[in-house]
């Protein structure tokens, strides 16, 4: 069995790889990684141990973790490994581990042509065209950091939640203006660039969603998915596959 990380902003997501099924295990604050892990329960036994990580410091100090825990290195998912996807932009280096894993798996489950909608700390929509090659996306604020700019300057809001978000004309005052605002901004927003997406397109396309906040707004879209929570940890096992061969 394969260990497999996805080290986010936000949270990390620990799971494992049992041949070709995935499970998650559990997932943890990024920013009290190493202090959770003692707190949970990794395998007593693994065979190999991938890393996606868009936080180099919390990086270090897993694979130091790790390391110590299993007497074994972790592999590092780098931008530049083979994801089965064509990279096509300007600068392959800059690509981010966690954007990698998404076009991974996203073609290597669903095909292509595909967009990936991934709505975690920013919001990232990505494009894999006709021909498996990816050169463009969209990458905005996510919903939270969205609302934390405006918590700045007015009073503390509480975390999203669907449940509670009331109707535009029902808000009557600071909490509910912005908590309701913020969130039904997003989803049009969302909601808007796939329109624009398939305008430039010229056609439709099939579409993935993931992400940690993706539950918050996936009721409001107004096109069809396959909603797939596991999406990155699945990539990292499609890379790890890669790196093996």
């Amino acid at each position: 069995m394969d260990l497999l990380v996805d080290i986010g902003n936000s949270a990390t997501k620990f799971g494992m790889a049992n041949n070709e099924e995935i499970s998650l295990i559990f997932f943890v604050p990024t920013n009290k990684l190493v202090e959770e892990l003692y707190r949970n329960k990794l395998p007593e036994t693994i065979d190999n141990i991938y890393i996606s990580s868009v936080v180099p410091e919390k990086t270090r100090e897993l694979h130091k973790f790790i390391s110590f825990r299993y007497k074994k290195e972790a592999t590092i998912i780098n931008p530049l490994d083979k994801s089965g996807v064509n990279i096509d932009i300007d600068n392959p280096a800059e690509l981010g581990a966690d954007l990698l894993c998404d076009l991974a798996a996203a073609n290597f489950y669903y095909g292509h042509p595909v967009l990936v909608i991934d709505a975690g700390t920013a919001t990232k929509i990505l494009y894999i065209d006709e021909n498996n090659s990816f050169y463009c996306c969209a990458i905005t604020p996510g919903l939270e950091l969205q609302q934390s700019v405006l918590n700045k300057g007015t009073a503390l809001l509480p975390k999203i939640n669907s449940k509670k978000v009331k109707p535009l004309l029902e808000c009557k005052n600071t909490i509910d203006v912005i908590n309701s605002s913020s969130y039904y901004a997003h989803i049009d927003m969302v909601n808007g660039l796939i329109a624009r997406f398939e305008k430039e397109i010229g056609h439709p396309v099939k579409k993935v969603i993931t992400g940690g906040n993706i539950s918050l707004l996936k009721e409001h879209f107004n096109f069809e998915y396959n909603h797939d929570p596991l999406l990155c940890l699945k990539g990292i096992k499609v890379i790890g596959n890669n790196k093996e061969k």
